[in-house]
C-alpha cells in the first residue's frame, strides 16, 4: 500500500497504539491493519482493534471498562486517475502498459533523491523519478463487521454508554474517498469515511451515523534517513444523536476537530515507524469518547 512517502508495496502490515484521555476517562487501542495492493488501481484494506476504554460515570461514580477486540473492517479500493490512465493505454494496440512504460519511481516516489553519474545522465534519471504531479482521487466502498462486544453493562446493570463498548452490534456500510498529490518535494493527502448507522441492535441501542476526515501535508525533514514531518487537520462529525429504547441519548453527536503533527522515519529496510500527536480544539459535544483533552499514537508500518 502507499506510504507517507507515496512508495507502494503489494501486501503491507501497519500496527499502530493510541492513547487519548478525557477527564478522568481513558481510551486506548491497538489497531492492525492489513493492506493488499496487486496493482494501482485496486487495493483492499482490512483493521482489526482491540480496545481497552476505562472510566465512571460523574454522577454516580459506577465505573466503566471495555476490554476486547472491536468491529473489523474492510474496504476496497479504486484510485480512478490510475483506471482511466490504464483504460487509455489500453485501447492504444501495441502501446506498453502504464507499468513499463514508466516505472514505479516516476509514479509514486515524490521524494526521489536524485544523484550520480555525469549531467547526461542526471538529466535522464530526473525524467525517471520525477514525481507524478497529477491530482489522484480514489473511492472505496466497504463494510464494519459486528465482532466487538456491544452489551456490556456496568456492576449496577445498567448498559455502559457506547464509548464504553468494544463494538457497535449490527454490521453497517462503509463510504469512502481519498485525494494525494505531490507539489515537488511536498505530498498532500486527504481521506473521508463515513460510517452508516446500521440501525439497532440486539439491546435496542442505535449508534449514529459517523464522518471522518483526515487531510494532511509531508515533507522530507532528512530523506537519507526517511525522515518525513507532516502536519494536518482532522475532524469527527456525528449528525444525530444516539437512540437507546427509541429516546435520544443526550451529548452523542457533535463536531470535534484536531491539529495533527506527525513524524515517519525508517526504521530498518521495509520496516518504518510514526509518532502522531492531536491536538483538540473548538468541539461542540460533551461527549467524553470523542470530546478528548489529547491523544498520542505510535506506530509502524511494514512492507512486503
Amino acid at each position: 500500500m502507499e506510504s507517507a512517502t507515496g512508495k507502494t508495496s503489494l501486501f503491507s502490515l501497519s500496527g499502530i497504539f493510541t492513547y487519548a484521555g478525557a477527564g478522568d476517562n481513558l481510551y486506548q487501542s491497538f489497531s492492525l491493519t492489513f493492506s493488499y495492493q496487486p496493482n494501482k488501481v485496486f487495493s483492499v484494506q482490512t483493521s482489526l482493534p482491540y480496545v481497552m476504554n476505562y472510566g465512571q460515570n460523574d454522577l454516580t461514580y459506577q465505573e466503566y471498562e471495555a476490554v476486547g477486540i472491536g468491529d473489523f473492517r474492510i474496504t476496497a479500493w479504486a484510485d480512478f486517475t490510475e483506471l482511466l490512465r490504464s483504460i487509455k493505454k489500453g485501447d492504444k494496440a501495441g502501446e506498453k502498459t502504464l507499468e513499463e512504460e514508466l516505472p514505479e519511481e516516476f509514479m509514486e516516489d515524490p521524494f526521489a533523491d536524485v544523484t550520480g553519474g555525469d549531467e547526461t545522465a542526471k538529466e535522464s534519471k530526473k525524467e525517471k523519478t520525477k514525481p507524478d504531479s497529477s491530482p489522484h482521487f480514489k473511492f472505496g466502498l466497504g463494510i464494519k463487521l459486528p465482532t466487538g462486544e456491544y452489551d456490556l453493562k456496568d456492576s449496577l446493570g445498567i448498559l455502559q454508554p457506547a464509548g464504553f463498548q468494544s463494538g457497535w452490534g449490527v454490521s453497517c456500510l462503509i463510504i469512502g474517498a481519498g485525494y494525494r498529490q505531490s507539489f515537488g518535494k511536498l505530498r498532500a493527502v486527504a481521506t473521508l469515511l463515513y460510517d452508516l448507522s446500521g440501525g439497532e441492535n440486539s439491546v435496542d441501542y442505535e449508534r449514529g451515523d459517523v464522518l471522518r476526515f483526515d487531510a494532511s501535508v509531508y515533507y522530507p525533514l532528512y530523506p537519507k534517513y526517511s525522515l518525513i514531518g507532516g502536519i494536518g487537520y482532522s475532524l469527527t462529525s456525528i449528525p444525530q444523536e444516539d437512540i437507546q429504547n427509541g429516546i435520544d441519548v443526550a451529548n452523542t453527536d457533535g463536531t470535534f476537530n484536531s491539529i495533527v503533527l506527525l513524524g515517519s522515519m525508517k526504521l530498518y529496510k521495509s520496516l518504518s515507524g510514526v509518532l502522531l500527536l492531536k491536538v483538540p480544539f473548538g468541539s461542540s459535544s460533551s461527549d467524553s469518547a470523542n470530546d478528548i483533552d489529547y491523544q498520542y499514537s505510535l506506530g509502524f508500518t511494514y512492507n512486503f
